[in-house]
């Protein structure tokens, strides 16, 4: 009975394995991801295979996820710098300090030389706002590799935070000039740029990076908008239809659609966004769909989605009915948009799309209680999206409650860091209500949270 219990891990192990390898061939992600979880489910103690998942996981994203694998790797290999090396980084830019430097210290033991072992300290003296140190150990890298990256860039953050930016500035882009295959040090003068919102050297070096990376999609989005703030409505299209790929993740096609509507031209993209809308896969239109009834072209809307939006409303079919009741809403067709509204709702409650439609259609008839009550459930089903908080604070605003509007505005503001148009929202409803002083802490406070956010981006 042992033996056959062995025996059958083995085979299950190895049938795993060929599933893995057959993922490898396709080259798409998440089933790489789907084998290897297999694979570790059913050979656990391998540390290759929980490596590999940890990078898998690194490339989708999954930074919690990718941690946990890389944890496992490391506790089944003691003695792998590498796993180690990233675990430290991982933890750093979690926001994990202790962590961090645990790590460091560990990985200073395996490999004393590795330079990593000094960026890492440096990187927890400068989020612990010990500048004087960081930058010693930045320096002291830099005397012995003048043109790496790593240590360039470091220096280049604590410049950033001490108020010398335009230093910074310029050592990255001599940097680049020199070394033109460094996409590390293009990739950080990007962040430094938006951080300081120099938005056509952005556009810029942003379009230089991702023609040599077009799968960046975080920098893909800080070009499109700084084309778009700079009035360069072709080099944003440009990048934007090279992201919008019909294979695109939806939550990234809504992120580049989103800034068409706040920063693009009015109607700017219309035609290209119902040229994408017809040809996208059906799954996809309902996004194209949403951004023509944003950016006025309801009409247009209703084309894209008309032969999914049939009734009866289904799973299959209801953010497609979700899209077209926002068209025959913003059409004037009040009691036809409120039906599909109903229906959408009537089978899936949460349903943000039709939520935040029926509760926008609410609140301009002014049935402000049951706007509220959309735009509350709305908030639950999608804390990370910054529409919802916006439109519940409207509501707010429009039931005479000021002070509920500012405190969802305030709570969004530090729930989502960094979201400029929770910034925004909130930095115009505190100018109007509190003065210049309170503006001013608002904008010292978003500057925090860029820091911040840029701090993990350079890790």
């Amino acid at each position: 009975m042992f033996l056959s219990a062995c025996s059958s891990r083995e085979d299950k192990a190895q049938a795993a394995f060929d599933n893995y390898q057959a993922a490898l061939a396709t080259g798409s992600l998440p089933y790489i991801r789907t084998t290897l979880l297999q694979l570790v489910a059913v050979d656990d103690d391998n540390p290759q295979y929980w490596a590999e998942l940890g990078r898998v996981q690194l490339q989708l994203g999954a930074l919690p996820d990718a941690y946990y694998a890389f944890t496992r790797a490391y506790e089944l290999e003691r003695s792998n710098a590498d796993v180690l090396r990233v675990l430290t980084q991982l933890a750093l830019r979690g926001g994990d300090l202790a962590m961090a430097d645990e790590h460091a210290e560990q990985l200073s033991l395996l490999a004393p030389d590795d330079p990593s072992v000094k960026i890492t300290k440096a990187y927890v003296a400068l989020r612990r706002s010990n500048f004087e140190e960081a930058e010693r150990i930045a320096d002291e890298l830099l005397q012995a590799s003048p043109f790496e990256p790593g240590p360039k860039i470091l220096k280049a953050r604590v410049l950033l935070r001490t108020d010398r930016g335009d230093a910074a500035i310029r050592m990255l882009e001599e940097q680049v000039r020199q070394q033109p295959t460094d996409l590390d040090s293009l990739r950080a003068l990007v962040g430094i740029l938006d951080r300081r919102d120099e938005w056509p050297k952005v556009a810029s070096y942003g379009s230089r990076y991702v023609q040599e990376q077009p799968g960046d999609t975080e920098i893909a989005l800080l070009t499109i908008t700084a084309a778009l703030r700079s009035g360069q409505a072709n080099t944003a299209r440009r990048v934007s239809l090279q992201t919008l790929k019909p294979e695109a993740n939806p939550a990234l096609i809504r992120r580049v659609l989103d800034r068409w509507v706040r920063y693009g031209p009015p109607r700017g993209f219309v035609g290209d966004a119902a040229a994408l809308g017809q040809s996208a896969p059906n799954a996809l239109k309902p996004l194209y769909g949403s951004y023509l009834d944003r950016a006025g072209a309801p009409d247009l809307a209703a084309r894209v989605v008309a032969a999914q939006a049939t009734l009866p409303v289904n799973a299959d079919n209801a953010d497609a009915n979700a899209v077209l009741a926002t068209s025959l809403a913003r059409q004037g067709r009040t009691p036809e948009a409120l039906r599909r509204f109903g229906q959408v709702l009537s089978l899936d409650p949460n349903h943000a799309e039709a939520l935040e439609g029926r509760a926008r259609l609410l609140l301009q008839l002014g049935r402000l209680r049951q706007a509220r009550l959309d735009a509350q459930r709305l908030v639950t089903v999608a804390p990370g999206e910054s529409g919802g908080h916006i439109l519940l604070s409207e509501v707010y605003m429009a039931l005479g409650d000021r002070q509920q509007a500012g405190r969802t505005l305030w709570n969004a503001f530090h729930q989502i860091s960094a979201d400029r148009n929770i910034y925004e929202a909130l930095r115009v409803f505190v100018s109007r209500s509190e003065g210049a002083d309170a503006a001013q802490r608002i904008d010292e406070e978003f500057g925090d949270q860029r820091d911040a956010e840029l701090t993990r981006e350079f890790i």
